[in-house]
């Protein structure tokens, strides 16, 4: 009887053995490169730029299966949109159920060349290539305000002041008109007798083609109103 149960004893420890040489140990910092991987994955499909995840509050310290494959892990966003910061929940399973769930805090930093002030920038002033530039930046708070090369390209109004070294933002900012306040313009003065003479001024109002603004005569500091007819130019009827 005594040998009979020191073989059962031997049988049951060899199986446990056996169990245990087949089991798969899921560690922290495997979670963690597949947890960054999948959102770096998720972030990519919504902006073009450098990626980095930065993962904490995770409430997992590793975690042993029965079986001998890795488990299945699967990161599940709140928002099916780019998020700076959020909060994810971590789904861990065999294929069949549920080992281990729990949510973790992501921050998502973006990096890609933008423009920005270089120099002060005075509210209403245009946006130029001597005082802004494209310089890589961290933009990922910012990510849909932002201006690339191709739309820095384009002349801007300032519409706020900016500092030195400053994110140029969309929300601040507006497409340049065809006359800008305070800019020097070309004044055509023409009369229906064929009278046309050209003058220097400087616009005291903006608008575009066809918009009728205020302008100042700089040589006899007289404002008359007058016809957008171009960019910097402005027609008066006398």
């Amino acid at each position: 009887m005594t040998k009979l149960l020191k073989l059962s004893l031997i049988i049951l420890s060899l199986f446990a053995l056996a169990g245990g040489a087949f089991a798969y140990q899921l560690s922290v910092d495997e979670v963690k490169n597949e947890i960054i991987e999948q959102v770096t994955k998720e972030a990519k499909s919504y902006t073009q730029g450098d990626i980095e995840v930065i993962i904490t509050g995770m409430v997992f310290s590793g975690l042993k299966t029965q079986g001998e494959k890795a488990p299945y892990i699967k990161v599940i966003s709140n928002q099916k949109r780019f998020m700076h910061k959020d909060i994810k929940r971590v789904v861990i399973s065999d294929g069949k159920e549920v080992l281990a769930s729990f949510p973790v805090n992501v921050t998502v930093l973006v990096y890609k060349d933008v423009l920005v002030a270089r120099g002060p920038i005075a509210s209403f002033a245009v946006v130029t290539p001597s005082n802004s530039e494209l310089r890589r930046m961290e933009v990922g708070l910012h990510i849909q305000k932002v201006i690339t090369e191709a739309e820095g390209a384009k002349q801007l109004i300032a519409t706020r002041n900016f500092s030195d070294g400053a994110l140029i933002l969309k929300p601040y900012t507006r497409s340049k008109p065809d006359i800008v306040r305070n800019t020097g313009v070309n004044l055509v003065f023409y009369s229906n007798e064929g009278m046309n003479i050209q003058m220097e001024g400087v616009a005291l109002g903006e608008g575009n083609v066809g918009d009728t603004v205020l302008v100042r005569n700089t040589r006899y500091n007289k404002v008359h109103s007058g016809t957008i007819v171009g960019e910097n130019e402005i027609m008066v009827r006398i």
